[in-house]
């Protein structure tokens, strides 16, 4: 029983911790090897246990099925054995019941959220790797973009290759062509989109017959969006995640890839070898070949030099309700955040991590709910009442939980700063949407 104590005191401690830099610092402290092993089980994203927390809470007659005895066994073994035997089935959830109820009350909520792989402590595999060293958790990193604001002055009329393509508002995923696995951008399996990985066999063949002897496996990169709607595409993003967030087979879901890099590459993060117009040569020829249902190749609105089409196609994109355009520069595909990829938004936006909550002014609408959602802003609490919505309101008041250490997107006119101090704030911030496809490893502001 010590160890789980001392775990559910290392863990309460974590919770209790704001900022990257002291978490981390407190990591670095940490010597029990049962709190390394829970920290590394809750996240590296390929391992899963079948087991989600409705599961875990139905009711089930103990008589009828066959469990297993944890008596005295180690928590660390018992979260290997779910990680070998991850379907989820019903005599193996009896046997972690059976197992929890053991334990005091204290230590019950803990080693649930645990097992189902929900307990959010603000720690991601970026922070364990850089605390115990690089490959504690193999990373999965996708190319990801700047601001265009931030890095315009590189772009030099005449003189600097690129390519528009449509700033998509979906899930970021990306997929294995030989197996047809599907990955989120933090590189947990997105499982049941059978329509897609269907058309991936397809032009994972086609991948084949281009490239004959010189074939590999490659990555492709895109998003996942709700195929037909008709409400406003601004719906669309939380639309797609709740088709997403079922169990069971999903449909109504598109693909819209922009990009591919060879798995090589890929999972040993190495620099691409072919810039991204020949990246996008090899895509060309892969969608010429075929006409696709659910995967669509985003359109190449223009390539060329002339910075002009910038502001040209980007107006283009916003009078037709798009979250606006891409500037993908001539060059190599990185597994990391880059200004080869820049992104052109009408509006600021900041994915920031949530550490608090704040309730309604006394007498006002919102007094016996959430007023403000309170987040992260380059180490600065700051509440956001905007954009929040009466339901969303109750939901993260009724569950704070849950919500905590969850990134929001925060949308916002500009950063201006503190008259008292040199503290940076956010100029009429308001809520977005939570992002559930992100991390804290996510946090990203945009000046």
């Amino acid at each position: 029983m010590n160890n789980i104590e001392t775990l559910y005191n290392h863990l309460e401690q974590l919770k209790s911790i704001s900022g990257k830099i002291d978490k981390e610092n407190y990591l670095k402290q940490i010597v029990d090897p049962l709190t390394k092993e829970v920290l590394k089980f809750l996240n590296d994203s390929r391992i899963t246990t079948g087991i989600a927390s409705k599961k875990l809470n139905k009711s089930l007659d103990y008589s009828m099925l066959e469990t297993i005895d944890f008596t005295n066994v180690p928590f660390e073994n018992v979260l290997n054995f779910l990680e070998t035997n991850n379907t989820g089935q019903d005599s193996y959830i009896a046997s972690i019941q059976k197992y929890i109820s053991t334990f005091d009350n204290k230590y019950k909520e803990m080693l649930q959220k645990i097992v189902t792989k929900s307990l959010k402590l603000g720690v991601s595999a970026k922070t364990l790797n850089k605390a115990y060293g690089d490959g504690f958790i193999p990373e999965f990193n996708l190319q990801l973009a700047h601001s265009y604001e931030k890095y315009k002055h590189r772009l030099i009329d005449g003189q600097e290759e690129f390519g528009l393509t449509i700033k998509y508002d979906g899930h970021r995923t990306a997929t294995e062509t030989n197996t047809q696995r599907l990955y989120s951008r933090t590189g947990k399996l997105i499982l049941g989109v059978l329509d897609i990985e269907s058309e991936m066999k397809t032009l994972d063949a086609i991948l084949q017959s281009i490239l004959g002897q010189t074939y590999e496996p490659y990555m492709i990169d895109g998003e996942l969006l709700i195929q037909s709607s008709t409400a406003p595409k601004t719906q669309w993003f939380n639309q797609t995640s709740e088709i997403l967030s079922k169990n069971g087979v999903k449909t109504n879901i598109s693909y819209k890839i922009f990009d591919i890099i060879s798995q090589d590459e890929f999972y040993n993060q190495k620099e691409s070898h072919n810039n991204f117009k020949e990246r996008r040569e090899l895509l060309d020829a892969i969608f010429t070949q075929h006409q696709f249902k659910y995967l669509e190749l985003a359109p190449l609105l223009y390539f060329g030099t002339d910075v002009n089409q910038i502001d040209s196609y980007y107006q283009d994109a916003i009078e037709n309700d798009e979250e606006g355009i891409m500037i993908n520069l001539n060059k190599p595909y990185q597994c990391k955040r880059t200004p080869y990829i820049l992104k052109v938004k009408p509006t600021l936006s900041a994915d920031l991590e949530i550490i608090g909550f704040e309730k309604g002014e006394p007498y006002s609408k919102y007094e016996n709910t959430l007023g403000n959602l309170i987040v992260n802003f380059n180490g600065v609490a700051i509440g956001v009442g905007s954009g929040l919505s009466d339901k969303m309101r109750d939901e993260i008041w009724n569950n704070q939980d849950d919500y905590l250490h969850k990134i929001a997107e925060i949308q916002y006119t500009s950063i201006s700063k503190n008259k008292n101090n040199d503290d940076l704030n956010l100029r009429f911030p308001r809520f977005k949407t939570i992002r559930n496809d992100k991390t804290i490893d996510d946090i990203n502001i945009e000046y």
